[in-house]
């Protein structure tokens, strides 16, 4: 049976070398995914963590294999210290990269 999208303003763009990518887990690849769905391109682990149903270790842990794949540019965890603008202007500069 074929999909059909019936509309595609709830459409998001991930990197198909994201998706594609054999050395990455199932998971990491949804949390990338989730990560891409914010507007203002970041969320904190707490919020990812919920999102995918998993507590915030495990939500670290997908940044990391992220990370540790070649995404570090994207997905570095924000310092503390770094306001919601400085990350959101931080984010948007780093996917003009990939």
């Amino acid at each position: 049976m074929p999909l059909e999208i019936k509309s595609r303003d709830d459409l998001i763009i991930v990197p198909i070398n994201i998706l594609h990518n054999p050395g990455l887990s199932l998971d990491a690849k949804g949390a990338a995914v989730v990560m891409y769905s914010y507007t203002d391109l970041h969320c904190t682990t707490l919020e990812l963590a919920q999102l995918l149903g998993v507590d915030e270790k495990r939500a670290k842990e997908l940044i990391r294999e992220l990370q540790n794949a070649g995404y570090e540019n994207i997905f570095r965890l924000s310092e503390e210290t770094e306001t919601h603008d400085e990350a959101t202007e931080r984010c948007a500069a780093n996917l003009k990269n990939c």
